[in-house]
């Protein structure tokens, strides 16, 4: 994590980070990459610290269900964010 903040382009990682309750953006950095970065409340660093090393280290469980859903709705982001004709600059 830097400055508070964590940037993955890894989509499944941003799925369960957003599954376990963090706040995200998705922010467009070139014309084919997309990346989404979180933020934890002030006091859950650690939290998000631990979920990122479950995930890792291929310990962290999601609900089935709930992962697919969640990353379907994510995907839609993606492609929401890939078709914006603005390009930020790195975060």
């Amino acid at each position: 994590m830097i400055e508070g903040r964590y940037r993955t382009d890894n989509m499944a990682e941003a799925t369960v980070l957003a599954i376990a309750g963090f706040a995200y953006m998705a922010v467009k950095i070139t014309e084919r990459k997309v990346v989404w970065v979180f933020t934890p409340s002030p006091g859950k660093e650690e939290d998000m610290d631990d979920v990122i090393d479950a995930y890792s280290e291929f310990t962290h469980r999601v609900e089935p269900r709930q992962f697919i859903a969640r990353y379907n709705e994510m995907r839609d982001e993606l492609f929401r964010a890939l078709r914006q004709q603005s390009v930020s600059p790195l975060i």
